[in-house]
């Protein structure tokens, strides 16, 4: 018998901005997917999530693993806006403010070697959707380079 055996990713999400979810995520996983609202270690500005991505991949280097083999991501919980909103933890929230702002959190995130970005764009209506992720990708994802 001939049997073919797929390798799946292991990805963590969910408290993995504690110390325990860091290790576990740099013991057991491929990808390391913090979000940016945990109470206990607030993800909410570009400064913030990069600091934890440059602890990230100490924490991975001191445990010895790669850290250029596990897959950085972050997921942001409020929706993209145009008009800068305040941090819980102090500044401007990520993906929030002028354009000049949201193409800065862009290249800072781009810079700690994240690959994905969760992003959402609310509107009342899917017209306004569409509207907002286009804006977002001509006038900020189209400068990033």
């Amino acid at each position: 018998h001939f049997f073919i055996r797929q390798r799946y990713r292991l990805t963590f999400e969910g408290d993995l901005e504690s110390k325990a979810g860091i290790e576990r995520a740099i013991r057991l996983g491929d990808g390391w997917y913090p979000g940016s609202s945990n109470p206990a270690n607030r993800l909410d500005t570009a400064d913030r999530v990069a600091k934890a991505m440059a602890d990230f991949k100490a924490t991975a280097k001191a445990k010895g693993r790669d850290p250029a083999a596990i897959n950085l991501a972050h997921v942001v919980l409020w929706p993209v806006s145009f008009e800068a909103e305040a941090a819980i933890s102090g500044g401007r929230r990520t993906m929030t403010g002028t354009t000049a702002e949201l193409i800065a959190d862009a290249r800072t995130l781009a810079a700690t070697g994240i690959s994905h970005v969760n992003l959402s764009f609310h509107a009342p209506t899917v017209a306004g959707i569409i509207e907002r992720m286009q804006k977002f990708s001509g006038d900020v994802l189209g400068k990033v380079g």
